[in-house]
């Protein structure tokens, strides 16, 4: 076995000292990051910033601070900057703060020559800056405040320019900064903090139930804007943000209710979706919320009353805003509406309903609800029809407050669950048609005199708590 002489391991000392000197030397001081900064940058005669050139310590230079020679925050907003960022700021090991906000910077965002693990603050927001490296966050672990906004980034997704090693985040902001896809999982188990996300103004696409459904502590969401389809999906995600003061959603595609429960909202802003359903009681009770705007949706039920000390878009009560059953705040519905919103609750307010469900009135010669069939001037409704509707859901117990009902088909949707007992009530009903759902349990007994189509692979067997998948595909029509 070769054993390491006293003079080979000194040699060895000698040559990794002196490696280390030479790795040294090629490492650029913090005088000559800043010298870099200047020399990239475009400082106009009348700026403050002159002082740079008439003065030598860079801890000396105006909007610059250090702590034992090292520079620890650089800011440099607002002062009608030009040129572009040097990549050697990584450099900057002990820099905390980087603004440069509301210039005129440009050119691609710098892979920084090594990890900028100190920074805590980084405001880019209004500049030219034209691209982001996939590693630019890369090792930032001790980042809280991000804002990109307002840059003309070439398209980029946050799946390829990853904040994983961010877990300390507080605040990101990406505004009108060419984002597109989907936004990856904002988890609270990764972000312990994070409180508030800015994405609004882009061209994301997709729901945000699998991204922010565990972004518990979130108490501002801006995603208002988006080009082209939007974003899409059910607000049901919303419920786990007990602290939310502040959502805009506007100019997307979500769809469904607004969450009940959002106890200390102040801002909502919600118009230009498809939001259906009756807005929920506790956001018109809430006393914290000062502004509410939900035109151009598609809401039902009784038109909502808000608090005096509230800024309501009031146009969302027009009937070509929304489908309240109403135009005047606080109206009630007419009770066989309220009937029919009952049975649209069961199949979760679906947008095809909804789009024609307007007013009080559901056997208006004047406005045709879609699937309701009324008789000749009695005003009661005598069929719903909504055969190959898309529904999914249950059959509600209050169509049995329908009496005047004759023939009802459900047929060829993805309906659940059981036939309601409660449909044997209906002393006029003479067909009922099930068939191609996916439906459980047994026929009432009561509707003999009734012609059944049933349909359904598990008609006449007990209701599983969970049915196979399988069972589903079989059970259910599938529209061609």
């Amino acid at each position: 076995m070769y054993m390491v002489t006293t003079r080979e391991q000194l040699l060895l000392v000698v040559l990794l000292f002196g490696a280390t000197d030479i790795y040294q030397s090629l490492i650029p001081s913090q005088q000559d990051v800043m010298e870099d900064l200047k020399g990239n940058l475009t400082i106009p005669r009348d700026s403050p910033l002159q002082n740079w050139f008439h003065t030598e310590d860079k801890c000396n230079w105006m909007s610059v601070n250090c702590s034992s020679d090292y520079v620890t925050k650089i800011r440099i907003g607002n002062q009608s900057l030009g040129g572009s960022l040097p990549a050697t700021l990584g450099y900057l090991s002990r820099l905390t703060t980087l603004e440069v906000m509301d210039n005129h910077i440009g050119g691609p965002l710098p892979k920084f020559a090594r990890e900028l693990d100190q920074l805590h603050t980084l405001n880019l927001s209004n500049n030219n800056f034209s691209s982001i490296p996939p590693e630019f966050f890369s090792g930032m672990t001790y980042l809280a405040t991000v804002s990109l906004d307002n840059n003309p980034f070439l398209p980029w997704n946050l799946s390829s320019v990853p904040l994983t090693d961010s877990e300390n985040l507080e605040t990101f902001s990406a505004a009108n900064c060419s984002l597109y896809g989907t936004l990856p999982a904002f988890s609270d188990q990764t972000f312990t903090n994070l409180h508030h996300l800015n994405f609004s103004n882009n061209n994301l696409t997709g729901e945000l139930r699998s991204s922010l459904s565990s972004a518990t502590s979130l108490v501002t969401l801006r995603v208002n804007d988006q080009t082209g389809y939007g974003l899409v999906g059910s607000l049901d995600f919303l419920q786990r943000m007990p602290d939310l003061t502040q959502v805009w959603l506007q100019n997307n595609a979500f769809s469904g209710q607004i969450p009940d429960g959002l106890q200390s909202l102040e801002d909502f802003r919600a118009n230009k979706n498809l939001l259906t359903g009756p807005v929920p009681d506790s956001m018109t009770k809430t006393t914290t919320l000062r502004v509410v705007n939900l035109g151009n949706n598609l809401l039902q039920g009784p038109p909502p009353r808000f608090g005096i000390q509230v800024q309501v878009d009031y146009g969302m009560y027009a009937m070509e805003n929304n489908s309240f059953c109403s135009s005047n705040p606080g109206d009630r519905c007419d009770p066989q509406v309220d009937i029919l919103l009952d049975i649209a609750s069961h199949f979760g307010y679906p947008v095809r309903l909804a789009g024609s469900w307007k007013g009080s009135n559901s056997c208006s010669v004047n406005q045709t609800w879609a699937g309701v069939t009324c008789d000749g001037g009695g005003g009661n409704i005598t069929a719903l029809n909504y055969t190959h509707f898309w529904l999914s859901g249950t059959i509600s117990p209050a169509i049995s407050s329908l009496t005047e009902l004759r023939n009802l088909s459900l047929a060829k949707n993805n309906l659940t669950g059981p036939i309601p007992e409660e449909l044997s009530r209906l002393p006029h009903l003479q067909m009922l048609d099930v068939s191609y759902n996916g439906l459980c349990g047994n026929v009432p007994n009561s509707l003999i005199n009734v012609t059944v189509y049933t349909g359904n692979a598990l008609i006449n067997q007990d209701c599983p708590r969970s049915p196979p998948s399988a069972l589903r595909r079989n059970s259910s029509y599938s529209p061609p």
